[in-house]
């Protein structure tokens, strides 16, 4: 059988996918991906999530009370006239609502409905969070404070039967402004202008009012706690616009180097990609001897 070579000389091309166009694909993508998070490391909302991760916001930001260091010997003071503490104490935390609270909820009602806005404002021991309300309820209870949030849903209920002539309530289940992950509940008589059951969630609101107590409820994932609030109404706030960026861009160096960086990964990766494989160079007279013993095989085989 006649035994031939084309070309002593050509041997097929190696594949150069290989780990060096892995490495330089994986440079890319890192470099991209540093860009991106620069980027969103300078966003406001960026920073204030990270300040309430690892520490507490800035001054100028904290309109929260302070949780009292002790709450062992927990005072009367600074409870609105004509809160009767002696029904306060027949309210159980962490526990779904029970008979006999039943006096304590309809007395802080009738108050809240009596109360004049502008002294319940003033009454108020400032903005509180979920925290604060589920760490130290005694401390809190039956005392008016403020909550910020948006609102998520809003049902309307029948209360118990009573003698103050209450027979329509609110419940109004609220995303708290600051720690946002289990809702308030807050319960009042009225709803503000133009609001309704069916009204699309997420407006936000200012709630100034009673805290009861702390609400346990059952969902699909177990169960939670949400604070009680109650109170006659609650008022809306205008929707914040988003705060521009105050810091400041990405210098013009830095995008030119991150611009020059990828410029230099691709043109290595074209050039990596289109230069060719050096061949073996075949000294003259093994190619003259190989030639002439391929000759004599094919002189035999004729």
């Amino acid at each position: 059988m006649p035994l031939r070579f084309d070309n002593l000389l050509e041997t097929p091309r190696r594949s150069l996918v290989s780990r060096s166009q892995l490495r330089l694909f994986s440079l890319i993508g890192g470099l991209v991906l540093v860009g991106m998070m620069m980027q969103v490391a300078q966003s406001p909302e960026t920073r204030r999530k990270l300040e309430l991760i690892f520490g507490e916001p800035p001054a100028e930001s904290q309109g929260v009370v302070a949780l009292p260091l002790d709450t062992r010997a927990i005072s009367n003071e600074g409870l609105l006239e004509g809160v009767d503490p002696e029904l306060l104490a027949t309210v159980e935390d962490n526990t779904p609502f029970r008979d006999e609270e039943t006096d304590a909820w309809f007395h802080l009602l009738e108050i809240a409905r009596q109360a004049d806005r502008v002294a319940l404002h003033d009454a108020s021991l400032g903005e509180v969070v979920y925290a604060q309300l589920v760490g130290q309820p005694d401390f809190y209870r039956g005392r008016v404070v403020t909550v910020l949030g948006i609102v998520r849903r809003i049902e309307a209920i029948r209360p118990a039967a009573n003698d103050l002539g209450i027979d329509q309530l609110y419940r109004v289940l609220v995303q708290p402004h600051r720690d946002g992950r289990l809702p308030l509940t807050i319960y009042c008589m009225e709803l503000p202008d133009g609001w309704s059951v069916d009204m699309p969630t997420g407006a936000p609101i200012e709630f100034t009012g009673f805290f009861f107590k702390n609400w346990v409820y059952g969902h699909q994932q177990g169960i939670d706690l949400s604070p009680v609030l109650l109170a006659h109404s609650f008022t809306p706030r205008v929707q914040e616009a988003s705060e521009p960026s105050t810091a400041p861009p990405m210098p013009i160096w830095q995008l030119v180097a991150l611009a020059g960086l990828l410029a230099g990964a691709v043109i290595a990766l074209i050039w990596v990609n289109g230069r060719e494989v050096p061949q073996p160079a075949i000294p003259s007279d093994e190619v003259q001897a190989v030639a002439e013993s391929l000759h004599d095989l094919d002189a035999e085989g004729n």
